[in-house]
């Protein structure tokens, strides 16, 4: 059998996932502000430019001392899909260069994060102890590649011929729409995690920026009217001071997700590219904010140049 969270986890990682699922929980207690900016270079290539404005819990526990006696903790700035970053480049305050966690020690994290809210389901639910069986999933999962991971998260709540145990344990994971969602987003996403000098209550800035390959549609997005796309760009730029202060709890409460397509218009040489930018957006405080239809999704065709979504 693999190797196992109960087995592989240290005391140390373990408590380091209950403390991220704990920050994870609620992004709208630490986090202030979240700013996402975008340079399109090309038909292909975005470079996504991500400022996150937070203050750690004063109770949030450090996780080392560093060598000058200073407490280092692992800080979530947010959700990023699985795939290579390129050009990836995180800076402090004084445009310092800060370093993240290795990949395995992200997955370790994530591991000790899914154990964590496994065992607080468990005391209250008075589940037996995690079977071997789950576990190993547990442990598999932020691992693999997203559709292997997908194939693993679609199994979490299946029995395959178990003991009584994981059948038990496997119903109740069915049945925890936070632990399926907590997991889903393991699979096909994982934390960004950088190791900060830091105290608790201290307010601090942190910028990153990566380069994403984007794919062209098959066939253009259609496009849209000048009224529905005015009161998209309103929704994410402008509007009443009602409106402004629900984009700040949106912003607070987080995890957006902005998807961008390429497509080019025109022919001969009247081609130009454009992007095809869509918000997804999590709670309906935040969809209410962005003005998004019932899918939680509004779209825009913009032209190429900067652009900054906060």
């Amino acid at each position: 059998m693999a190797e196992l969270p109960h087995t592989a986890l240290t005391p140390a990682e373990l408590d380091l996932g209950v403390v991220l699922l704990d920050l994870a929980r609620d992004w709208a207690r630490w986090v202030h502000r979240r700013v996402e900016s975008f340079d399109i270079e090309d038909e292909r290539t975005v470079r996504r430019r991500v400022s996150v404005d937070f203050t750690l819990p004063p109770a949030h526990p450090h996780t080392e001392v560093t060598p000058l006696g200073e407490p280092r903790h692992v800080v979530p700035l947010g959700l990023m899909r699985k795939r290579p970053l390129r050009r990836f480049d995180l800076r402090d305050e004084q445009d310092a260069s800060l370093p993240l966690l290795t990949l395995e020690q992200n997955s370790r994290a994530a591991a000790a994060m899914l154990i964590a809210m496994c065992e607080a389901y468990a005391h209250g639910a008075g589940l037996p102890p995690l079977p071997d069986e789950l576990a190993e999933d547990i442990w598999r999962l932020p691992r693999l590649p997203p559709g292997e991971a997908q194939a693993v998260w679609q199994r979490l709540g299946q029995a395959r011929g178990e003991g009584d145990a994981a059948r038990s344990w496997r119903a109740s994971v069915a049945s925890n729409d936070e632990l399926m969602a907590l997991a889903h987003d393991l699979a096909n996403s994982f934390l960004l995690l950088v190791p900060l000098s830091v105290h608790p209550g201290e307010r601090r800035i942190l910028k990153f920026a990566y380069e994403e390959q984007v794919t062209r549609p098959r066939r253009p997005a259609p496009a849209l009217t000048w009224s529905r796309a005015r009161e998209g760009v309103g929704a994410l730029r402008g509007g009443s001071e009602r409106e402004s202060r629900r984009r700040e709890e949106a912003r607070a409460a987080g995890m957006g997700l902005l998807a961008i397509e390429a497509v080019t218009r025109g022919t001969g040489d009247g081609v130009r590219p454009e992007v095809g930018l869509r918000l997804r957006v999590q709670g309906a405080r935040t969809a209410d904010a962005a003005r998004t239809d019932d899918a939680g999704q509004v779209l825009l065709s913009l032209p190429a140049g900067s652009y900054e979504v906060h």
